[in-house]
């Protein structure tokens, strides 16, 4: 196999292919749920699925069963509830002002 010109085995585009795609993407997502946080990030992790379900669909032409639509809708329905109720328990917290 060619990489970049030079002959290299298998095992090192194995090992190139496990390390972008696994490790980076693994890392990248720590990072991130480090820096917006845990709720947040778990939405976020619950979009990936419906948004590689729609890239499926617009890129490879693979169209999404009823069931599948069904399942996307709920979990777009659940992530706009917990963003709307984040959202409204915000807006109810009480100001706490330091006792003097």
């Amino acid at each position: 196999m060619l990489l970049a010109g030079v002959d290299v085995g298998w095992p090192v585009v194995a090992t190139l292919l496990v390390v972008v795609s696994s490790v980076i993407a693994y890392l990248a997502g720590v990072a991130a749920i480090a820096r917006i946080g845990a709720p947040r990030g778990s939405l976020v992790a619950l979009l990936e699925v419906v948004a590689s379900a729609v890239a499926s669909w617009l890129l490879l032409g693979q169209v999404p069963t009823l069931v599948q639509a069904v399942g996307g809708a709920l979990i777009l329905g659940g992530v706009a509830m917990t963003i709307g109720t984040r959202r409204a328990s915000a807006a109810v917290e009480p100001e706490v002002t330091p006792a003097t």
